[in-house]
């Protein structure tokens, strides 16, 4: 069962409205929920501030109360610029940073990114470009490009833009119609027919989020032309908190949309049972699937445009296990107590 309790609806539609004429779209809100950016903040908002932009543009950060210099810095930001505001967000995480964005948002676009993003010089152009090679596109979004500086961040990138690093398009220069995109661009009659984000959700939203544009009749498009650097996890401790954190809030996406062939629990449990059951196999599994990863790793470096070479494979191979096992394990921890 899908609960709505805490997902605002403006109203309901079980029909798509058609826009048609993407050059009058005048101006463009981004949302930026951050805690604790200090590190990247200046930079993403220098780069928001200097990309360019044939409409109005507004930046609205919302601040889950930093205890670093992540204020300071955005306060300097938003005396300094006068398309920048600072909001407070007391409850601290995405979802509810997003909405509070959302409530003060006036674009007729509007678009949610991270705080240690940073997008290009026509990122705003891009946008537009998008709506108008996709007319009948109601969110339109690009892919991440890796920015790695140390060994084991470009080993992850090699292994994020492998099709078994991303279950998606998302990393990958790929045009066309698709079930998700990245810090997607949203029209505003999108969000006035879908409403808010899931509080509930404080991972995985943008996921459950998107099924919910889609079910409303909407289409979503990803132009590999609107891309936005990221930086991969720089430990391997750090990547396996990260999809541990995937795998356990995508368990409980499919908890509330009711996504399980069984209930969760008799998943979670029919998982601990095949794998007691298949111990023997273990090691020709994994022989196997190390195997596969390594052929999907050289693959991988040898079309990546981020600076790997074939000394990252031995990284990439580890970066794709950690992702994959630490995935799983969320998923199983999600499905038996969500």
């Amino acid at each position: 069962m899908l609960h709505r309790t805490n997902i605002f609806i403006f109203k309901k539609r079980s029909y798509r409205l058609m826009t048609t004429d993407n050059s009058k779209i005048t101006s463009v809100s981004i949302i930026i929920p951050t805690h604790n950016e200090e590190q990247t903040i200046e930079s993403c908002l220098d780069a928001l501030i200097s990309a360019d932009c044939e409409s109005h543009k507004e930046i609205l950060v919302v601040d889950g109360q930093s205890e670093d210099r992540t204020r300071e810095q955005i306060s300097s930001y938003e005396q300094a610029h006068q398309c920048v505001s600072l909001y407070d967000n007391p409850q601290q995480t995405t979802p509810h940073g997003i909405n509070i964005g959302l409530e003060n948002a006036t674009g007729e676009v509007v678009s949610f990114i991270s705080g240690h993003s940073i997008v290009s010089e026509q990122f705003f152009n891009h946008i537009m470009t998008a709506f108008d090679r996709a007319p009948d596109a109601d969110v339109v979004g690009g892919r991440m490009v890796p920015s790695p500086e140390t060994y084991f961040e470009h080993s992850v990138a090699a292994a994020l833009i492998s099709r078994l690093g991303a279950s998606s398009s998302r990393f990958r220069p790929v045009e066309g119609y698709v079930e998700t995109v990245n810090f997607g661009a949203y029209r505003r009659e999108v969000i006035e027919t879908v409403g808010k984000m899931d509080t509930d959700l404080p991972r995985a939203q943008d996921y459950e989020y998107n099924k919910r544009v889609r079910a409303a009749g909407f289409r979503l498009y990803q132009y590999p032309e609107l891309q936005i650097s990221y930086v991969p996890r720089s430990t391997p401790l750090a990547l396996a908190k990260q999809y541990y954190g995937n795998g356990y809030w995508k368990a409980n996406v499919f908890n509330k949309l009711d996504e399980y062939p069984l209930p969760p629990r008799v998943c979670g449990l029919a998982m601990i049972i095949l794998g007691s059951v298949t111990i023997p196999l273990w090691p020709l599994m994994l022989g196997s699937y190390l195997i596969i990863i390594n052929f999907v790793a050289i693959s991988s470096i040898r079309t990546s445009k981020v600076g790997t070479d074939m000394k990252h494979i031995p990284g990439a191979v580890l970066a794709l296990f950690i992702m994959h096992s630490s995935f799983a394990l969320g998923i199983l921890h999600g499905s038996i107590s969500p």
